[in-house]
């Protein structure tokens, strides 16, 4: 499998609906750097282990966060994602907010920003907004280093967990989206891309 095998020469993804994978590849890489379009490519030719292949379909990397730190990250707000774990992953990533509802901690963490961070406060949503069991936006891993590196600033010591021992990955290119009614998992995992096409015909600020 090779990316270009997605391609007809001289046919826009839209004019051939039998290969579902065109478009959201396509729109991939009208929109990518020159480096994350090498990155595929590479993953490509290395063969369809280095790509997960699930029912003839790409899949895409995904991870799952509680809220509201999920939608944090889709409005800018949140760059870094503290973890226990490390990765060496540098690629994109689609995170998916849990249907768990937001605790008493989690809501009083949004006021406590509204009332520190007026402007931030502007961009929040109401309590009962926050979208649960729905992929919400894209993010590019760029980096993941020990939380203990570097010296945080303070609105990321708010929104993220940076004890001794933990690990900060980076994200950028952030992409808004919304699809809904999606179950997440544990760690990274990967979601189908037979429901992917959605994500391209539907870009909506959350």
């Amino acid at each position: 499998m090779h990316i270009f095998d997605f391609f007809q020469p001289g046919v826009a993804p839209s004019e051939n609906p039998t290969i579902l994978i065109q478009q959201p590849i396509w729109r991939f890489l009208l929109g990518a750097s020159p480096q994350a379009i090498a990155r595929l490519l590479d993953r490509f030719s290395r063969g369809p282990d280095r790509y997960p292949v699930t029912q003839g379909f790409l899949s895409m990397l995904t991870l799952t966060l509680w809220q509201p730190y999920a939608t944090f990250i889709a409005l800018g707000i949140k760059e870094f994602e503290t973890r226990s774990w490390s990765t060496n992953r540098r690629e994109p990533l689609l995170i998916h907010a849990a249907k768990r509802p937001l605790g008493d901690d989690e809501k009083y963490l949004i006021e406590h920003l509204s009332r520190k961070f007026p402007v931030i406060g502007n961009l929040l949503l109401p309590i009962k907004e926050y979208p649960l069991g729905a992929i919400i936006c894209q993010v590019n891993i760029v980096d993941c280093v020990p939380t203990n590196s570097f010296t945080p600033n303070n609105l990321e010591r708010m929104v993220g967990g940076w004890g001794e021992g933990r690990y900060a990955w980076k994200f950028e290119d952030v992409q808004t989206m919304y699809i809904p009614d999606v179950s997440g998992k544990q760690g990274l995992w990967n979601f189908p891309d037979n429901q992917i096409p959605k994500i391209f015909g539907i870009s909506t600020l959350v």
